[in-house]
């Protein structure tokens, strides 16, 4: 079973390649085989490593407000070659994930054994599209959900954050 805030911050590390999505986390492993399940269940989760998973998690809409600094008006909502995301898609990316994974790490640490659904993000990019919702909403919606999730996982007890649930794809996390 993996951690709820360790798997939280291996998706955030992608913050620092990308930007970022998020799934539950967890302190700090010293167990390699519990981190190799992991790298193979969350491929992010080896920007982490055995660091603690707060700093990436707490950082990452800083950094995509910083990174949006250095990207031109014009370019936010363009994306840099055709098949890619722009700038605006990946973090409205980023905030749909927030949402999904806080969805299951609420559902694991209020509930026995949840169902956790997956979702297809390139459904989910076609579907925001019609929201038609500008950069600083997307922005501050991941921000709030963010910023809700880490109070979520740093209230929460130790003994909770070892609950699990079944992924649809992924199985027992």
């Amino acid at each position: 079973h993996l951690d709820p805030r360790r798997q939280t911050a291996a998706c955030a590390a992608r913050d620092g390649a990308s930007a970022s999505c998020l799934y539950h986390t967890s302190r700090a492993f010293d167990d390699h085989a519990i981190l190799n399940t992991m790298a193979s269940t969350i491929p992010y989760s080896t920007f982490i490593g055995s660091h603690d998973p707060y700093p990436v998690l707490e950082g990452t809409p800083g950094r995509i407000h910083q990174i949006r600094g250095a990207v031109p008006d014009a370019a936010v909502s363009q994306p840099p070659e055709p098949g890619k995301w722009s700038f605006h898609e990946i973090v409205a990316h980023l905030a749909d994930c927030e949402l999904m994974f806080q969805s299951r790490l609420r559902l694991i640490l209020f509930e026995d054994q949840p169902r956790l659904p997956s979702f297809d993000q390139a459904k989910w990019t076609s579907g925001w599209s019609r929201e038609q919702e500008p950069y600083d909403e997307t922005f501050e919606r991941f921000a709030v959900l963010r910023r809700s999730t880490i109070r979520l996982l740093r209230n929460t007890p130790e003994s909770d954050l070892r609950r699990t649930g079944i992924h649809t794809e992924r199985g027992l996390i």
